[in-house]
Formats: structure tokens, C-alpha cells, sequence
């Protein structure tokens, strides 16, 4: 596979989690973007993954297996997001996160009884049923905006509740990124950190390649021209491979950055094989 053939978006979510598109729309876009591969990295989930791979895969498109795992390293109390490629065996990752979805979904019950104790419309029956039982603040603030209770898909309760210490700001318990990756390792995948320029986590690169860190990804929306540059060399300093990905949601995102507009170098094709 030479680099001129290569053009895959490894970093896409769906509506299995936090993306608002559904596999449909995700599979015309990478079409439509003449993507050879593409990859679903739906937070802390395979669900879905079979009508990931069959309708790619009658679109003429390659993918793989694929989760981003919401870790933090638990020293530094920083967060680490994970993209594990290829997983041969999800359920050594179904363990480690499904305890994450549980917290989640219990955590989305909190907040909506914080919201309907200051006046908000909104049930959590109502909010599973749309979600598909996997609820993100993203779900809440949609169900908000649909029923005319909010101004936008991102509104002013995000900064007053949600966050800076507001009531519906509830803290998760995320799995320690080291665990992280060697659970992805046991499972026969590909272990690469997200987003490193967003969560500036490059300092503990170091550490995770003892443990059996795969790669970095380079290119993606947030990463600066500064921070590709260290990208590079400590992937160059250790062997690394380097991805890349329109990190897309849809519209549960602020960022517009389209499917295909973000691609894998192409030492990334061999989590493909």
C-alpha cells in the first residue's frame, strides 16, 4: 500500500456514543471523500461495529475494530483519551469500560434531576430512549435544544452547570491511562494517544512506551504547528506511528472540521493489516 492509495480518517464517532451521524451518513461522507479506510473511535464502546464493517466494507472501504478509551493518568490527575485500533478481543476493553458507561449513565441521572429541580422538561427515560442508552452531556443539551429549553447545542448552563463548579458538574472515575494501554495491548490492538496537543500530554509518552504504546496522533484539528513538531520527534525518538482523524461528532461539536479533512500518515496503514 504506497502513500498515494492510503487515505484513511481514523478518529470518527457516531451515534454509538458521542456523534450525532448515524453509520449511514459516516459511510456516504467517506465515499464522498474518497477515503480508502476509516475507522470509528466511539468513546468507551464497540457497539455497532458490525454495520460499521459491512457497510464500509460494501462501499468499497477498509476499517478496523476500534475504541477511544476515556483514561486519565491518575499521577497527574491529567486526562489521556486512548485510541485502541484493531482490538482482537473487545471484551478484555468491555471490562475496564464498561464500568465507564455505568458511571456515565448514572451521572446523566444526577444531572437531569439537578435540572428538573431548577425547572427544566426533561426525563431520563426520555433522554436513554434517545441516546440509545449510552448518554453524553451532548444528549442532554439536544433533547434541551429540540424542545426549545435551550438557545443552542452548546448553551450558557454548559459554563454555569455544567462546568466551573456548577451542579450538574459531576467528576467520573477514569480508568488510569497505563491500564489503559496495556489492556489494549492484551487485546491484540494498537495502543496511540489521542489528541495530544488538546490534553498536552506529550510528557508522559516516555512511561507509556514501556508499556507498550503504538503511536501518536498527528494530525487533528487541535493540534499546533509547535506541537506537531514534538509530535514528531518522540515519534521519531521512539518508533512510533502516526495517525490522524477528523475526530468528527457532527453537530455535537463547536469544531467544523469534516470527515476526511484530518488523515493518517501513512505509517498508520499497518493497524489495518
Amino acid at each position: 500500500m504506497n502513500k498515494e492509495t492510503f487515505r484513511a480518517d481514523c478518529h470518527i464517532h457516531t451515534r454509538n456514543s458521542d456523534g450525532y451521524d448515524d453509520i449511514d451518513s459516516i459511510v456516504a461522507a467517506c465515499v464522498q471523500n474518497n477515503l480508502t479506510h476509516m475507522v470509528a473511535t466511539d468513546h468507551d464502546t464497540f457497539r455497532g461495529y458490525e454495520e460499521i464493517r459491512d457497510k464500509a466494507a460494501a462501499a468499497g472501504i477498509s476499517t478496523v475494530k476500534s475504541i477511544e478509551i476515556s483514561a486519565i493518568d491518575k499521577d497527574a490527575g491529567k486526562r489521556i483519551h486512548l485510541l485502541g485500533y484493531n482490538i482482537k478481543d473487545e471484551e478484555i476493553i468491555n471490562r475496564i469500560c464498561d464500568v465507564m458507561i455505568e458511571q456515565r449513565n448514572e451521572k446523566a441521572a444526577r444531572q437531569i434531576r439537578e435540572l428538573t429541580a431548577i425547572g427544566y422538561d426533561i426525563s431520563y427515560d426520555q433522554l436513554y430512549d434517545f441516546s440509545g442508552g449510552y448518554i453524553f452531556k451532548q444528549h442532554i443539551f439536544d433533547v434541551l435544544y429540540r424542545t426549545g429549553q435551550t438557545e443552542s447545542m452548546f448553551p450558557e448552563i454548559n459554563e454555569t452547570l455544567f462546568r466551573n463548579g456548577g451542579r450538574c458538574e459531576i467528576k467520573m472515575e477514569y480508568i488510569d491511562i497505563r491500564k489503559a494501554v496495556r489492556a489494549v495491548k492484551d487485546s491484540g490492538g494498537y495502543a496511540v494517544i489521542a489528541h495530544p496537543g488538546q490534553q498536552d500530554n506529550l510528557y508522559i509518552v516516555d512511561e507509556l512506551v514501556r508499556e507498550g504504546l503504538d503511536g501518536l496522533e498527528l494530525n487533528h484539528a487541535s493540534n499546533s504547528e509547535k506541537y506537531r513538531k514534538l509530535i514528531t520527534e518522540k515519534a521519531l525518538q521512539h518508533g512510533l506511528i502516526l495517525t490522524g482523524g477528523s475526530d468528527y461528532h457532527g453537530r455535537y461539536s463547536r469544531r467544523d472540521t469534516g470527515i476526511g479533512e484530518y488523515l493518517c500518515e501513512h505509517s498508520a496503514h499497518i493497524i489495518f493489516q
